[in-house]
């Protein structure tokens, strides 16, 4: 994860959001009154059944799977750097908040 010098660094689209801006104290919470998460029982069942896939090929990364979200963390060579991500567009539609 990059760390930033500072945390007042213009927010556009390309520009990453670090820990200290996100954290802020004031910081609205915009979410539906409707939505309710997973229950304790159903998040602890769909964590003992989170999948490792291995990378298979030089064209495929190694992810950890819950649920159907797809964590994927691995070391880019070129970039001399550890890089993360996580792939929602497979997540089960119990995750996902009406409207989203």
């Amino acid at each position: 994860m990059t760390t930033a010098p500072n945390a007042t660094a213009a927010r556009t689209r390309d520009t990453p959001l670090y820990a200290e801006t996100i954290a802020r104290h004031g910081r609205p919470r915009i979410g539906l009154l409707d939505y309710r998460f997973l229950d304790q029982d159903a998040s602890q069942q769909a964590n003992r059944h989170a999948t490792f896939h291995p990378q298979t090929d030089y064209d495929s990364l190694s992810c950890v799977e819950v649920d159907g979200v797809l964590v994927f963390a691995y070391l880019a060579h070129e970039a001399r750097a550890v890089k993360a991500s996580v792939y929602l567009d497979s997540a089960a539609n119990r995750l996902l908040r009406p409207g989203s």
